[in-house]
This record gives C-alpha cells, structure tokens and sequence, in this order.
C-alpha cells in the first residue's frame, strides 16, 4: 500500500465494506484522490493472524480533511478498530514510527561503511518527515462544510470532534447534513447526542433522516472464520440487490 502514489487518479466515490487492513493503508487509499465526493470504510474483514488492526483516527483526519470541500459521502465503521483514547492512538502511532527508525538502524549497521552513510543521510531525512507528519496529525480538521450524508461509529466521531477543535458534537456536524446515521450509541454512553438533538433544529435545519439515536445500530466486528465471511458478504449483496428494488 505504501506503493500508491498521491492524488494520481481523478476517482471520485470508493465503497470498502467487510475489510481489515492497518488505518496507515486506509489513509494511502484516500490520499490516492485529488478530490473524494464519496469515501466508505467499513471494519468487518476475516481475522488474518488473530492480532489487532492498527488504527490511527489522526492519521485518517489528516487525509480527509484534504477532501474537505468535496466530500458530500463519509462513511466511517471502525468501532471495533478503536483502542483507547486519541491520546493512547498517536502514542501508539509514535512507538511503532520508533520501532521503524530501530530496526532501519540496525540494518544501516550490517552495510558497508560508504553506503551506510548514504542510507543514514536518506534514513533521517525520512524520519524528519515521519515526525512532523505526527505532530500534523493533532492540528487536522476534519470538518466536511458540504457533507449531505454521513454514517460514523460513535467513538470515532468524538475523535473527529476533538481533532477538528470543535468543543461538542453538535457543533462539528455541518448544517448541510441530509442524512446522519450513528453507530454503536447507547444512551448511557455518552450524551453527545442528546446536545445535537436539542440544537437540530437550529443547526441542521436540512436534516431529513436520523439513525442510531432511538435504536442501537451494532457496529461491524471481525469475522472469525470463512463461514461467516461468506455469509456476511452474501448478506451485504442481497442488501444492495432489495436496494435496487426498492429504487425502482
């Protein structure tokens, strides 16, 4: 994933559903855009080697928010890649830059002497690069002015709110809102909700439909084994397909 170059194709919407791949590769695949009008990610894919996915909410702002004026379509599932809290995410993210920086340093050190001065010179100036993109991270916005339709987990939601600087939930969804669909919610959670419905009127004055607040929508989860990976894609599909019936 690392392979993929920046903003080098003119693709508008991409759907992901029932995937597990690392947040560093989702966020090459957003950056792979020069401007997203429609972006899916839903968790969900079979277990590879039984460990967690990493995930970086931070990571994920930063890249979306270069799609800020064009996303009209954020749809976010990663309740179940959520550890923590956003401070415990971008710790994370910096020991594993510090066990890159390590294991590039003891390899510099099995080279010959002239070439390891070479790729030490390259290996710093990459690790400058890693380390400003970390302290980027934490001054992201990831506020969507034009976001008509918007399915986020309740969690990464709050992360969002935080990165963006906004103080409530309330006051990061965009007044554009159509359609809003939380997921994981529960009422003795977090209050966040009940603030947006008091201020909908006022502050989504064009908001249609509202999900996940009067009923609990699960979010997606791993999958344990082929059996079920199969059964929840072929549940996806005949999702689509009624849809599509129902459109006609």
């Amino acid at each position: 994933m690392n392979a993929i170059p920046s903003k080098a194709s003119a693709v508008r919407e991409i759907h992901l559903k029932h995937c597990e791949i690392t947040g560093t590769c989702v966020s090459n695949i957003i950056n792979f855009s020069t401007g997203w009008g429609a972006f899916t990610y839903r968790f969900g894919g079979r277990a590879g080697d039984g460990g967690i996915v990493e995930w970086s909410s931070a990571e994920i702002a930063k890249s979306l928010a270069l799609h800020r004026l064009t996303m009209q379509l954020l749809d976010l599932d990663v309740e179940c890649q959520l550890h923590g809290s956003l401070e415990n995410e971008i710790q994370s993210r910096i020991e594993n830059l510090k066990e890159e920086e390590d294991r590039a340093a003891d390899e510099d050190l099995e080279e010959e002497n002239s070439e390891t001065e070479t790729l030490n010179s390259v290996d710093s100036n990459e690790s400058t690069k890693k380390w400003e993109e970390i302290e980027d991270f934490t001054k992201s916005n990831p506020f969507f002015p034009n976001l008509t339709h918007l399915r986020i987990g309740i969690s990464l939601a709050l992360r969002f709110v935080e990165l963006s600087g906004k103080k409530i939930l309330a006051e990061w969804l965009p007044p554009s809102l159509e359609e809003l669909e939380i997921v994981g919610y529960k009422h003795h959670d977090q209050d966040e909700m009940t603030e947006v419905l008091q201020r909908r009127e006022d502050h989504l004055p064009n908001l249609k439909v509202l999900k996940g607040v009067d009923e609990y929508i699960e979010h997606a989860k791993e999958l344990a084994c082929e059996d079920e990976y199969v059964a929840s894609a072929g549940s996806a599909d005949e999702d689509e397909v009624n849809d599509l019936d129902d459109s006609d």
